[in-house]
């Protein structure tokens, strides 16, 4: 579920389609497409594996989310949240 580019004429435009596929934008997009094309999809049996607090509003929709070598914002929420965490970062990226 990346960003989509512009493209007009057959060309790149060089700019993306909002929302951008990052946070809020990330979850935005995967409610449009369950609307559309992955419409049977169940959210509550999905899995979702990140490593980046940005895609908090994303797990937050599915039934399993799973932190994965987290950043430390991601590690405190998912310990907080008591999601699984595999691997743990040792120093700030």
């Amino acid at each position: 579920m990346g960003t989509p580019l512009a493209v007009g004429n057959g060309r790149y435009l060089g700019r993306i389609v909002p929302p951008l596929g990052v946070g809020r934008g990330k979850a935005a997009r995967l409610r449009e497409y369950l609307s559309g094309a992955g419409k049977g999809i169940d959210l509550a049996a999905s899995f979702l594996y990140t490593d980046s607090f940005t895609d908090a509003p994303v797990l937050e929709l599915v039934g399993h989310p799973v932190a994965v070598y987290p950043d430390a914002r991601l590690a405190a929420l998912a310990t907080e949240r008591g999601w699984p965490v595999i691997g743990w970062i040792t120093k700030e990226r």
